[in-house]
């Protein structure tokens, strides 16, 4: 099961369907860039795809979608914020299974300091061996926010 810390804005509340969180992935960083860089590269992609000029126009797929996906949406995505205002942190979940889909829903509270969401992990977190507080605040810290397993994590 995938986990990751995320940056959010003071005040952030995840949205909801009902009593559910709606799976959302990070739209101010996924894998180091913001939403607004992934449409861009996307469509970049896309057109090169078009003119074929794509490095991988010669496979076996049809089109662009087909090899590389449908254009990341903001509807699937938390809003894209300026980083000064992403203040606060919190822990996500960021796995998906099959149907049982949880990518991208919160585990935590929204904390308005490392230190607090790392006192949080270390209190509700269950791990092997026991997570100690300075190990989770340099995982709440450490670059880059996405590690997908903290008990992978913690071997390295």
């Amino acid at each position: 099961m995938g986990r990751e810390i995320r940056r959010v804005p003071a005040g952030w509340k995840h949205p909801k369907d009902g009593k559910y969180y709606i799976p959302l992935h990070d739209g101010n960083n996924k894998y180091g860039h913001p939403l607004s860089a992934w449409q861009r590269n996307w469509d970049e992609q896309n057109a090169a795809w078009s003119a074929g000029t794509h490095p991988a126009i010669m496979s076996k797929y049809e089109d662009f979608v087909e090899w590389g996906g449908p254009r990341p949406s903001a509807d699937s995505h938390t809003p894209e914020v300026a980083p000064a205002l992403l203040t606060h942190w919190q822990y996500y979940e960021n796995t998906s299974e099959g149907e049982n889909t949880s990518e991208g829903t919160p585990l935590s509270p929204v904390f308005d300091r490392a230190e607090k969401l790392a006192a949080w992990l270390v209190d509700e977190i269950d791990s092997s061996p026991r997570l100690t507080y300075f190990e989770a605040l340099a995982y709440v810290t450490a670059p880059p926010h996405y590690i997908a397993d903290l008990d992978d994590w913690k071997k390295s």
